[in-house]
């Protein structure tokens, strides 16, 4: 009985302590809302938020992205990948080969531009500094190409990652960018060396295969058109055009950058004749055969969300796919830039002509891919220091010597410099000095023309001098 009584004593403190404790909490928040006239903004704020799509943020100048960001709750499908991966509806190739819900094979002539258009328009996102995993590798297909059984597909997959490599390299070796504007790998992504990849002359071939292919069936339509006048077979007989196209652009843009990638001795040569073929193409492409958006978005083979588990929790959660029909309209504007980049080497007579060239054509190249090309072609032509484009090729070199020779010739013609100069010949330690002197000016130059080709986004105070 007396524990009993006991035990029925404390109960009555705590419950007394409690009431104490509800009366001081009661207390203090009248007088904190007397003091401080507090006021329940929850509805406006749950209104504010109902109107932002996911990865959107508002900003006002004392409230900052790390304010934000230290603000959000667990849970949220901002910061949760939990709560995305549930929407998922394909969470890999081998998942989706094994349920049927990947397409394999008895491709529409539609189906297969839909999957170059989509690939193509998430490949620009990735040139343009959107993630590898968000973008180019939410294609199911380049996962596992080698397991692919429609040849196209199959053929396609291998040259769009040989494509992707090349613009890797590219950046990797232009070094005109910094990390966080362009995004060169991510984890667990199937690795760009494959055993089972075709060698470069094999992709070529293969892609030429297909739009030999595509031709053929295009042609097979036309005559049918003509025979029965079906519309359907009108119809076919431009989508199969219209792939035809796209496999000859990429066959041509694979052989650009594949040259490019060697050094090919024959690439300063090739290249106007490959540029002219592309922009022909491209011209025929934008007037032919056009996706509508709904076809865009029914494309196979693709799941956005399928990397997701791969990111950190940061903004944004995922890129959405582009449907504005504009990525042939890049190209366009790419293959005009390609033409100055290649044009660039003859340029390379003088300091003052080459700026000058780069600050008037110069100018066009917005793109990173075409500014890291930029950079190669002037250090592998001229072998500056410090270049990392400078992996050995076959490409005939410049004498840095001479251009920067030519450069002071140019600029104020000294005499020790002009032509016919006897003392310049006869006595050896005058020109011991003009050498040393031209040796030590590499070093400057060097850094004057790896700066006027870094990136144009970010203001450099000395690529004015």
């Amino acid at each position: 009985m007396m524990n009993g009584f006991g035990h029925g004593h404390n109960m009555e403190e705590e419950e007394v302590e409690e009431e104490e404790d509800y009366a001081e909490r009661r207390r203090l928040e009248s007088s904190a809302h007397h003091i401080y006239n507090w006021k329940n903004v929850h509805q406006d704020l749950h209104g504010w938020a109902s109107e932002l799509d996911v990865g959107e943020l508002i900003t006002i100048p004392n409230f900052s992205l790390y304010d934000a960001m230290s603000a959000i709750e667990l849970c949220d499908v901002k910061m949760d990948i939990g709560l995305l991966l549930k929407d998922r509806k394909i969470k890999s190739f081998e998942e989706g080969m094994e349920r049927g819900s990947l397409k394999m094979d008895n491709f529409l002539a539609v189906e297969y531009l839909a999957v170059m258009e989509r690939s193509l328009a998430n490949l620009i996102l990735w040139i343009e500094g959107h993630c590898l995993a968000q973008t180019v590798f939410t294609m199911l297909y380049l996962h596992k190409p080698q397991q692919v059984p429609d040849e196209l597909i199959r053929t396609y997959c291998w040259s769009l990652l040989a494509l992707c490599e090349y613009v890797r390299q590219i950046m990797l070796d232009g070094y005109v960018v910094e990390e966080e504007d362009f995004q060169v790998t991510s984890l667990a992504l199937p690795p760009s060396s494959n055993a089972d990849a075709p060698t470069a002359a094999a992709l070529l071939k293969s892609v030429k295969s297909c739009e030999e292919t595509s031709s053929k069936q295009a042609r097979k339509h036309r005559s049918s058109f003509k025979e029965k006048s079906l519309a359907d077979d009108d119809l076919q007989s431009q989508q199969w055009n219209a792939l035809a196209m796209r496999f000859r652009f990429l066959r041509t843009l694979l052989q650009f950058f594949g040259s490019f990638a060697l050094r090919s001795e024959s690439f300063f040569a090739e290249a106007p004749q490959l540029i002219d073929l592309l922009e022909a193409t491209i011209e025929k492409i934008l007037a032919g055969y056009k996706l509508s958006e709904e076809q865009f978005r029914a494309a196979p083979g693709f799941e956005s969300l399928v990397n997701l588990h791969l990111l950190p929790p940061s903004f944004p959660r995922h890129t959405p796919a582009t449907v504005d029909g504009k990525s042939f309209d890049f190209f366009r504007s790419l293959s005009h830039q390609l033409r100055i980049v290649v044009s660039a080497r003859d340029r390379l007579k003088t300091i003052e002509g080459f700026l000058f060239y780069l600050r008037t054509d110069g100018v066009l190249l917005d793109s990173a891919l075409t500014r890291s090309m930029m950079q190669i072609v002037i250090g592998a032509s001229l072998v500056l220091k410090r270049c990392s484009g400078d992996a050995p090729g076959k490409w005939e070199l410049i004498s840095t010597s001479d251009f920067i020779a030519d450069s002071l010739r140019a600029f104020s013609n000294p005499p020790v410099l002009m032509s016919g100069f006897a003392q310049y010949e006869h006595h050896g330690q005058m020109k011991e000095y003009i050498e040393t002197f031209l040796r030590s000016c590499i070093a400057s130059t060097s850094v004057v023309l790896r700066q006027v080709a870094y990136d144009n986004k970010v203001p450099c105070d000395n690529t004015e001098y």
